[in-house]
């Protein structure tokens, strides 16, 4: 099965615009995201998928000086985003993945995708009730599940969210939840970027990992947190983003 991970990303973050642009280690976050991304073994492809809004036509050039393949759609509706988005390469399984969490591990990547054609599930997530630290937090999909459920969800509020409706519906659906160990059971620590102090915490790890070893793993990151453990304070008072948030 073909497997394509695709990347949602837009500057116009409510809390931090334009983030995923900025610098980590020299290069914009989000080529950092897609340099770890393209590691995952059981990925055959990247895209980014980007909307029509003007701004962000600086995402589309930054994938196009990196060869990264990039589609611009819905601002709003990310549903129809990854099935327009995806439509040139019809992929079997989609890696759902968002710009904002530019230290996830390739490892988990593979992990999930494994676990969802080994089962032959729909939907399979390392974070359904599990409490994965936020941040290495994964989501793959049967495209034709997607297919499904764009045919059957009108409700925007849903549709914003990508697979949700899948995810929603486990009487239609057939969803899986891929072990993680309890070591990143933790809600402590926060990988995404959502505001300042997310994006200096991020910024620290990485470039305090990345020099020594650019294909750095969650258990590298785990072992920073254990030689500093008052960078966990740096963004502890973050409130994470609820549902329809940018």
């Amino acid at each position: 099965m073909r497997v394509l991970a695709t990347i949602e990303a837009r500057m116009g973050a409510t809390r931090l615009p334009g983030k995923v642009l900025l610098p980590l280690g020299g290069v914009p976050l989000l080529q950092r995201k897609i340099e770890r991304v393209a590691r995952a073994k059981n990925v055959q492809g990247i895209k980014v998928l980007s909307t029509v809004n003007p701004v962000n036509e600086i995402i589309e050039d930054l994938c196009h000086r990196i060869g990264c393949p990039v589609f611009r759609g819905s601002e709003e509706d990310v549903l129809d985003r990854i099935i327009k988005g995806t439509n040139n390469e019809s992929p079997e399984v989609i890696v759902q993945l968002t710009g904002d969490n530019p230290l996830v591990d390739p490892v988990f990547i593979d992990e999930s995708v494994e676990y969802l054609l080994k089962n032959n599930f729909d939907l399979v997530s390392n974070s359904l009730t599990q409490r994965t630290l936020i941040g290495l937090n994964i989501r793959c999909f049967k495209r034709s599940a997607l297919l499904i459920a764009d045919q059957e969800c009108s409700d925007p509020l849903i549709r914003v969210h990508g697979g949700y409706y899948i995810q929603k519906n486990p009487d239609r659906f057939k969803i899986g939840e891929n072990f993680v160990h309890e070591r990143f059971h933790t809600e402590d620590i926060r990988l995404t970027v959502d505001e300042p102090r997310d994006y200096e915490l991020v910024r620290r790890v990485f470039e305090t990992l990345y020099p020594i070893n650019s294909n750095f793993s969650a258990d590298d990151i785990l072992g920073l947190f254990s030689r500093f453990p008052e960078w966990k304070a740096i963004n502890g008072n973050v409130r994470q983003k609820r549902p329809g948030e940018g």
